[in-house]
């Protein structure tokens, strides 16, 4: 049934001294420290850094680990194309804290930000941007042909994950503060943001959480949010924790001299993208550089195409496969991985034992996310800006390149999200999709209606102008969890 009037999620519990985490690189319990935060809010011209520490995109957070004053790409920094400078600007428009976008209707109905409008946003308190509205927001649409199940839930507008149900209540929530997070770093530094919300979580049937702060750490939590273990390499967009329990997790490292590397001509330094392999307590098995992978490989022209500011790869991507499908297609064998790489626009498997890509593929998307294996082999990938400048997800065949299903933004259902989104295939057949930067979730059946919407709550601005970034969506199925963890839900 389709509902008249939202069910509103509720808005994720905010601890007393508004202890309530903010993050997305180093993370621990809370202390009930800074109770009296009030971020500024801005909009920062075609992209450009506000301040000259904004520019800085250099992690501060694993001081130990911190490479030197320069950071990667510097040698190689271009000015930004028109477009570039387009998507920039709109993703760096709202509070000053977390992840935000204009929201879709306010975009729609052409509010115009104005001095007085910004001068007046700036001395709004921190809670106002997380007032309920009355209009459409929370689960909108809910039919009796979604997958059952719950939905694991990440915001950008702080560092918490939500336990849902299908209809929207909130059952229970996982919150944490950074250990050395500073609100006012934050508000000035690119980087600081990226320690106010998780960038992603995987939640155990015991109620244990993972989560990534991007591109500082990534933290074990207990169901009550206390900290079991960090592990501070760069943990950056994606995990994944396979049948055996092992957690492979993207990091990676300043690599001050690349061109030492073989065939590979850009100077240093760059962001050179790994895969750790650590045990479920957190030590680390395995380490592989996707530089090397590449470099090493017959796929190592890709890299030709690579942008030149530092950041080669982008890796946005890690999914172990587990050889189920080998027979139709040997090159998903068990202990490879199949990424994503934006910056070149193509995805890959590499074997992480023989440390070498095996497989790649370009040409039917731009800024990809999210490739996954699905029934028969077949992929699904969320493509973000390769239909026409809007996204759309596609199903296809990697052997012969024959797209067997698609949703595809239209007149009248638009789809896009400039950077993050994400589609999963759920087990009846239908697709989760997360339309990230607008902040929406929606499930469709293979003939393209939408049984269940989501929208996110978490707004910004006296009028909601803002909403907070939907980082992921995860549907679990309704016997996942165990019964002394159920035993303990609101």
């Amino acid at each position: 049934m389709r509902l008249s009037a939202a069910i509103s999620v509720a808005l994720l519990t905010m601890a007393a001294g508004f202890a309530v985490g903010f993050s997305a690189g180093a993370q621990r319990a809370f202390t009930g420290t800074d109770s009296a935060r009030v971020p500024d809010f801005r909009v920062e011209e075609d992209g450009a850094a506000p301040s000259s520490s904004m520019a800085t995109a250099t992690p501060a957070a694993d001081a130990a680990s911190a490479p030197a004053p320069e950071r990667p790409g510097a040698k190689q920094a271009q000015a930004p194309s028109p477009q570039a400078r387009q998507r920039r600007s709109a993703r760096r428009v709202g509070p000053a804290l977390g992840l935000w976008e204009r929201a879709r209707e306010a975009r729609q109905r052409g509010d115009a930000m104005d001095r007085e409008t910004l001068d007046e946003l700036a001395n709004l308190p921190y809670l106002s941007g997380y007032e309920e509205r009355e209009g459409d927001e929370g689960v909108v649409v809910i039919d009796q042909a979604a997958q059952p199940g719950f939905n694991l839930i990440v915001s950008g507008h702080a560092a918490e994950a939500a336990l849902c149900e299908l209809g929207g209540r909130v059952l229970h929530h996982w919150s944490l503060e950074s250990e050395d997070y500073s609100a006012e770093r934050a508000a000035r530094r690119r980087g600081e943001r990226n320690k106010t919300f998780f960038r992603r979580a995987y939640v155990y049937p015991d109620g244990d959480l993972l989560a990534i702060y991007d591109g500082f750490q990534l933290v074990r939590l207990d169901r009550e949010s206390n900290v079991k273990w960090r592990f501070k390499k760069k943990c950056h967009h994606d995990l994944f924790v396979d049948d055996e329990g092992l957690i492979h997790v993207l990091g990676r490292r300043v690599r001050r001299k690349p061109d030492a590397l073989q065939g590979f001509a850009q100077e240093g330094p760059i962001w050179e993208d790994q895969v750790f392999t650590l045990t479920g307590d957190g030590n680390v098995v395995r380490r592989v550089s996707l530089l090397e992978c590449f470099v090493g490989s017959d796929y190592a022209s890709l890299l030709a195409g690579a942008r030149r500011d530092g950041d080669v790869m982008h890796t946005n991507t890690l999914e172990i496969l587990d050889g189920r499908y080998a027979d139709r297609y040997p090159v998903f064998g068990k202990d490879r991985a199949l990424i994503s790489s934006p910056t070149i626009n193509a995805i890959a498997v590499v074997d992480l034992g023989r440390r070498e890509v095996v497989w790649a593929m370009t040409g039917m998307w731009e800024f990809q996310h999210e490739p996954s294996l699905v029934d028969g082999g077949r992929i699904l990938l969320f493509d973000n800006r390769g239909h026409g400048g809007d996204s759309k997800v596609i199903e296809f065949d990697p052997a012969t390149q024959e797209v067997t299903w698609s949703y595809r933004s239209s007149p009248e259902q638009q789809l896009f999200s400039a950077f993050l989104g994400a589609s999963h295939r759920l087990e009846n057949g239908n697709t989760l999709i997360v339309e990230s930067t607008q902040g929406r979730a929606l499930e469709v059946t293979r003939a393209g209606e939408i049984v269940w919407e989501y929208l996110n709550p978490h707004r910004a601005g006296e009028d909601g102008e803002f909403v907070a970034t939907l980082l992921d969506v995860v549907r679990l199925p309704p016997d996942y969890f165990d019964d002394e963890f159920v035993a303990t839900w609101d």
